[in-house]
């Protein structure tokens, strides 16, 4: 049996620099590439004053080691009243804001700014680890 051993600093701002991942283009069909990292996504949770059952849904399908659906995605948008849709985006935007590593958000926006599926594909990206939780469950 090997021996464990601690993670160095070195190991960790490896890690801290992300990976790459392909998420949509602003044209149909097409990707593009970039590089993300894990966030803790907690204080942008904490900023709902309730979570709508359509996200719950999404959350507790991501758990169960599923893919949030488009369908989810369209039912999500037009679920919610303007002021909720709008608190949503401001949160997602700002987990988007973590998650992207290069180019950066800001960057981006201030250029072409990213469509409502590219940011889902980026916030999925930034739940698609809590499934690993499951052997903590």
């Amino acid at each position: 049996m090997s021996e464990l051993k601690v993670i160095s600093l070195e190991e960790i701002k490896a890690k801290a620099e992300g990976k790459i991942v392909e998420i949509s283009d602003w044209i149909p069909g097409k990707k593009i590439a970039v590089r993300v990292k894990a966030i803790d996504m907690t204080p942008h949770i904490l900023k709902l004053d309730k979570l709508p059952n359509i996200l719950k849904d999404s959350a507790t399908e991501v758990f169960n080691g599923k893919q949030v659906s488009d369908k989810k995605i369209a039912d999500l948008t037009n679920s919610m009243d303007q002021d909720s849709f709008s608190k949503m985006i401001t949160i997602i935007d700002g987990i988007v804001r973590e998650v992207l590593v290069e180019p950066k958000f800001d960057d981006i926006q201030a250029v072409y700014p990213l469509t409502l599926r590219q940011k889902m594909e980026l916030f999925k990206i930034a739940m698609g680890d809590i499934e690993k939780l499951d052997p903590f469950r």
